[in-house]
């Protein structure tokens, strides 16, 4: 092999790894946001949850008093 030909594939392989970065750090942004998202309706969920218990623990009141 000639040395064109070795910096012809080392160009093409730095053209590919340049790609392969820029998709990796497309994935890493998509994980990192939908982490966000998750935490979020996790979030809400937790508060529906203590929501309901507030409710239930006022109808168990109002079944006592009956």
């Amino acid at each position: 092999m000639d040395k064109q030909a070795v910096d012809e594939i080392k160009q093409h392989f730095v053209i590919v790894a340049e790609g392969l970065e820029s998709k990796i750090e497309l994935i890493a942004e998509g994980h990192a946001l939908l982490r966000a998202d998750m935490k979020a309706g996790i979030g809400g969920v937790k508060t529906e949850v203590g929501d309901l218990r507030s409710e239930v623990n006022v109808v168990r009141l109002s079944l006592i008093h009956i």
